[in-house]
């Protein structure tokens, strides 16, 4: 196991076993919030893990904050480089909240096809 900050140490004696949360992201993250560590769930993508959803802990209410401290508890149990649990910010590029981005990166919609409809 990597070496634990003191929000991974704290973390670890809430959620206890962590092979018991494998895949358990949501509730993992909800426990230690409940617990007093982090501020408020937050839900997106992670790389790494593909197109499925995953979920962390976060310090502060701003989850889209590049420094917000994050603290993913069942990171580990989706990716192979990463041990226990992992804590860090939003700028590190592994995690990515719903939401977060313009829609203007996307670019212009396709042209619609087909007749107009009056």
């Amino acid at each position: 196991m990597a070496k634990l900050t003191l929000l991974g140490k704290l973390a670890l004696c809430v959620l206890g076993d962590l092979n018991q949360w494998s895949g358990r992201c949501h509730e993992a993250s909800l426990k230690l919030v409940k617990a007093g560590i982090g501020d408020r769930v937050a839900r997106g993508t992670c790389a790494g893990m593909g197109a499925t959803q995953h979920s962390w802990a976060i310090m502060g209410m701003d989850c889209y904050d590049k420094s917000a401290t994050i603290i993913d508890a069942t990171l580990w149990s989706y990716r192979s480089d990463v041990r226990g649990i992992w804590v860090g910010t939003l700028a590190s590029g592994w995690h990515r909240p719903h939401g977060q981005g313009s829609i203007w990166d996307w670019g212009r919609p396709a042209n619609a096809a087909g007749e107009a409809i009056s």
